[in-house]
């Protein structure tokens, strides 16, 4: 009598299974009455392959469960490294040699566009500039994207981590009402990052974009790469191509104090 085994998704061995007992499971008459299509007792078939096959849809069930939680759990748990760790002398994650992630919604884009770039691993921060501390470099050198609600959807304003957006101003050159986006909104936008985490490229997210013109006057571009203890560094020329349909436009003011909240 032929037999089968193997390992469950979870790495156990699996129980032994009698192949030939799966004959008179697919022997059973067919449902006559409508309805939701129900297992069949484990009464009617033989007690083996019924306790199996009833355990092994709980096992299957419970991962595809887990699954479909595993983006949400994953931003939730970035999340809470970077606040616990953010005071922290060394990086709570991000190590030299250990994992280094970026969102894969902007890690796919990239990789499809082409573009060269690299990961710099930094302790968790809670806004650009002290990324930009943490990092040791010029915050006017650090992209930033801000989304802003718009009449018909939403916008992402990328400028410089040293300067934030001037809404009256914005809202006058391009003729309509903008406000910042929630929190929660945020997190529905851009589901594959920790919250606040918004990287600077809009395209990749559905987003329309729009650049300070003095994101181009440095030589190379950082920005935040999903989970507040990365970022992505490339050469102007490569952060160009990625935003060379994007407007264009002088809307923010350098911060003289605390950034404004939502920037």
């Amino acid at each position: 009598m032929a037999q089968v085994s193997g390992r469950d998704l979870l790495g156990r061995q699996a129980r032994r299974v009698d192949v030939s007992a799966g004959a008179a499971f697919l022997a059973l008459p067919p449902r006559r009455q409508r309805g939701p299509l129900r297992l069949p007792s484990p009464l009617s078939v033989p007690r083996l392959f019924s306790t199996d096959i009833v355990e092994g849809i709980e096992v299957i069930a419970a991962v595809l469960e887990g699954v479909r939680k595993l983006n949400s759990w994953n931003a939730r748990a970035h999340d809470v490294l970077y606040k616990t760790a953010e005071h922290c002398e060394a990086p709570a994650w991000g190590l030299k040699g250990g994992i280094v992630t970026i969102a894969l919604t902007l890690q796919a884009y990239l990789d499809r566009k082409g573009v060269e770039y690299d990961l710099v691993e930094h302790r968790p921060t809670r806004s650009s500039m002290s990324t930009a501390r943490a990092c040791h470099i010029a915050a006017r050198c650090l992209a930033k994207g801000v989304v802003l609600r718009r009449r018909d959807g939403y916008l992402l304003a990328i400028l410089p981590a040293s300067r934030h957006v001037r809404l009256r101003k914005l809202k006058a050159a391009l003729g309509e009402e903008l406000t910042l986006a929630t929190g929660h909104e945020l997190d529905q936008l851009i589901r594959d990052c920790a919250h606040g985490a918004v990287p600077p490229i809009g395209e990749c997210y559905g987003l329309d974009v729009v650049i300070e013109d003095s994101v181009f006057d440095q030589p190379e571009v950082y920005f935040e790469g999903g989970d507040h203890a990365t970022l992505v560094h490339m050469s102007q020329a490569q952060f160009a191509r990625l935003t060379r349909e994007a407007l264009h436009g002088n809307f923010s003011a350098r911060d003289r104090g605390p950034a404004p909240k939502g920037n």
